[in-house]
């Protein structure tokens, strides 16, 4: 109840990988903390693939 849904197109900051990477790395205000000082990069990529495994809108609205 936290955060906004991630199984959808509806992102606050950019929904594409790039911004994804970059909310997971470092944080945005309100709320989402930096998680870059504690996971690798390749482990928030594998995170975002974890992420998108759970999409079941619309593929015609995908943007990663």
């Amino acid at each position: 109840g936290i955060g906004k849904p991630l199984n959808d197109t509806d992102w606050a900051y950019g929904g594409d990988d790039a911004a994804v990477f970059e909310t997971i790395l470092e944080g945005r205000s309100g709320g989402m903390p930096k998680f870059g000082e504690l996971v690798k990069e390749d482990e928030i990529w594998k995170i975002i693939a974890y992420i998108r495994s759970f999409y079941k809108g619309d593929s015609t609205k995908v943007v990663w």
